[in-house]
């Protein structure tokens, strides 16, 4: 189901009048309610072209340049059983007719001028009073529930505890800004599960007819809208306390922590066909086995002894000094520089690579020969 409330501030405005009718054609809107429309009849014309659809249609005219408030039910989706009007308020009786689930939504508009309030408080309280089927109250009320809703610090208290008092007595749920949405949705969800309960009892005895499996199915439907609307309010309330809250050290801070730590925990380690269950067990299993994982093998093949060459065959401190001299760039490529180098590469393969590597200190730094 959509419902529309909206503020349009003059039905008249070509502007604000097409934009209406893009709202109710495009998003399939159910249930619509403006205030302030300033207009005091409509004609059939009029109401005709707003939506594709047939809606049932009731109004309050405006009083002169002000209030006025407009609600239409679409009659494909739900059947109207009574419409009910007060001097601030519209109300209508609705059934919805895929599962026959009864309500009554009613539209209001406050008073501008707040010498009225008490008065206009009374007639919804009054009226709501009445009702015998779950009420949804939308509209304008020109009235604040808390000083933060109010741009300037000029804020009547009185008048502001007054609202929230009514509120309080009809015991009706301040939706606001998806305000006790997850807690409408569970109530919403248990009622359909009651009578789904209740079908599933009468085919297990009875039997069902077919209007009752229709029935059972459009239940089912709707149970399956609300399961999706569930996921995407838990998934938005998610992001919204990671938003606001983060990293803070908090209640909810820490439970996901400790979540994570319980998900990410090893509470036993199978080593062998041995069962490792302490703390130090498994830490000392773990670090062994990386240990030895990125560990070097031991060097295997053919290798010389260390007294393989004799001592007047090995590289003299005297001689690994001489091979590791520094080379000035002027010394480069001059025909001595070039003689010792072809004398040093010719001791080392006398040497033998395998035996003198171990033995020659060369460092590869910049400048100096190979």
């Amino acid at each position: 189901m959509k419902l529309l409330c909206w503020n349009i501030r003059g039905f008249g405005f070509t502007g604000r009048r097409r934009q209406l009718i893009e709202y109710l054609r495009q998003e399939e809107i159910d249930i619509v309610g403006l205030q302030e429309t300033i207009h005091q009849d409509f004609s059939m014309h009029e109401l005709q072209g707003l939506s594709r659809h047939q809606f049932a249609w009731q109004w309050l005219p405006s009083t002169g340049q002000s209030g006025g408030i407009f609600l239409g039910v679409r009659e494909d989706v739900f059947s109207v059983e009574d419409m009910d009007r007060g001097e601030f308020f519209l109300s209508m009786s609705v059934t919805d007719r895929r599962v026959h689930f009864s309500w009554e939504v009613i539209f209001v508009y406050g008073p501008a001028d707040h010498a009225r309030s008490a008065g206009f408080l009374a007639e919804p309280k009054n009226k709501v009073e009445r009702c015998t089927t779950p009420v949804v109250v939308a509209g304008d009320f020109n009235l604040i529930s808390w000083a933060s809703d109010k741009s300037s610090p000029n804020v009547d208290r009185v008048r502001m505890r007054l609202f929230n008092d009514c509120i309080a007595d009809l015991a009706l749920r301040h939706e606001g800004l998806g305000a006790n949405l997850g807690a409408d949705l569970r109530a919403r969800k248990g009622a359909l599960l009651d009578q789904i309960k209740v079908l599933d009892d009468l085919d297990d005895g009875q039997g069902l007819c077919p209007d009752g499996w229709l029935r059972r199915y459009a239940l089912e439907s709707s149970l399956m809208d609300i399961y999706k609307s569930e996921e995407l309010f838990w998934q938005r309330r998610g992001g919204q306390n990671w938003l606001l809250k983060g990293d803070a050290n908090t209640a909810y801070f820490q439970a996901i922590a400790n979540g994570r730590r319980r998900k990410c925990a090893i509470p036993f380690l199978w080593d062998g066909d041995v069962l490792l269950e302490s703390l130090e067990d498994i830490s000392t299993h773990i670090y062994s086995f990386y240990k030895e994982l990125f560990s070097a093998e031991p060097r295997g093949g053919v290798s010389l002894c260390a007294d393989f060459w004799p001592l007047a065959d090995q590289v003299s401190d005297a001689e690994n000094a001489d091979l590791t001299l520094p080379v000035f760039p002027e010394e480069r490529m001059t025909a001595p520089w070039l003689r010792n180098s072809v004398k040093r590469l010719v001791r080392y393969f006398q040497l033998g690579a395998s035996a003198a590597t171990p033995l020659l200190q060369c460092s590869d730094r910049a400048g100096r020969p190979p």
